[in-house]
């Protein structure tokens, strides 16, 4: 058995960590904190599958409250040392290890120029960590493969749990309780067809709107890494701009929403008239029940396994992608 498909397997346990009372009291208080500064802005500092995990918040977050949210760029900090203004701002950071320079030296800027720093990390003895005010610890466990799954699935779902705290939101937290179920029922199901298209594709696009975007991106990176193909991931809007010109007969794309989601539906007809092969994503037993915000997320969870799979088909080794280590450090 490979790290990645052990990791992938422990998600539904991982999650459910999170909803443990001694979690949870850590985590109503960094709700009430955020709730008792009232941000106007949050921005979020992250890379890698971290950052996709906050493009996921971000839409979340916005829709839920009307505050805005914007990825902060860490090397505006790092490496051009700009001293920021952040006052009545959420610095948000999010890293599985805590031990990137940037994403240090740029939480520690904003923190600086008047941000509450809130930090999610799966390290809590880490350089980042020791910078939050508050610092929620994911709880994903130990997760050694190199390819992130089950420190993607919690930093969403402590920055879930976080929002839910902070909106008094009971039913996305009744949902958040109840989400682990779904997880399980997503790496029951067959997997075969995915399994085929990213077996048969040399190149992938990958699309969907709002809080699937998150999940597309975060898919088209572990295509990159696990399968050391070529894929992208666009908005369902963007898509129709310049990526459209080259969605030509047979190209695979995968779509992360619901074949007539809000905002995708036009994508996608637009792209099937034109030749190209479209997957979605199959919905999970029993995910439409959860709040919205919540219903796709189990197919990430899908995705890692199917992706797993193909790997082996095709002889690469997800534990050993080519030239990329577990923690990337930048400055």
């Amino acid at each position: 058995m490979t790290l990645m498909r052990k990791e992938t397997a422990e998600i539904p346990e991982a999650t459910a960590r999170l909803a443990t009372p001694d979690a949870q009291a850590v985590l109503i208080e960094a709700g009430r904190t955020v709730a008792r500064a009232d941000p106007s802005l949050i921005l979020t500092v992250a890379r890698g599958s971290s950052d996709h995990a906050a493009t996921f918040l971000s839409y979340a977050t916005q829709i839920a409250t009307g505050v805005p949210v914007a990825s902060f760029a860490p090397s505006v900090a790092s490496v051009y040392k700009a001293r920021m203004k952040a006052p009545n701002a959420v610095a948000m950071a999010i890293s599985q290890s805590g031990a990137s320079t940037d994403l240090a030296t740029a939480t520690r800027f904003l923190a600086n120029g008047g941000a509450l720093s809130v930090v999610l990390t799966n390290t809590a003895d880490s350089p980042l960590a020791a910078l939050g005010q508050p610092t929620l610890d994911i709880l994903a466990g130990p997760e050694c493969a190199v390819a992130a799954t089950k420190s993607f699935v919690n930093s969403i779902l402590a920055g879930m749990w976080l929002l839910a705290h902070w909106t008094e939101d009971t039913a996305l937290a009744d949902g958040l309780r109840a989400i682990p179920d779904s997880f399980a029922q997503a790496l029951a199901a067959p997997t075969d067809a995915l399994v085929e298209v990213l077996v048969r594709a040399p190149e992938l696009t990958f699309t969907a709107r709002g809080t699937d975007l998150g999940l597309a991106a975060e898919a088209a990176l572990k295509v990159q890494e696990i399968l050391g193909r070529g894929a992208v991931a666009h908005s369902g809007a963007e898509i129709l701009h310049g990526p459209v010109s080259r969605m030509a007969e047979g190209h695979r794309v995968i779509a992360f929403g619901d074949p007539g989601a809000k905002g995708l539906e036009a994508a996608t007809q637009r792209l099937s008239v034109q030749g190209a092969a479209l997957f979605h994503m199959p919905p999970v037993a029993g995910a439409d029940m959860l709040p919205p915000f919540l219903r796709t997320l189990p197919r990430i969870a899908a995705f890692y396994r199917a992706i797993e799979i193909a790997a082996g088909d095709i002889g690469t080794d997800p534990d050993n992608p080519q030239f990329l280590l577990k923690e990337t450090v930048t400055l």
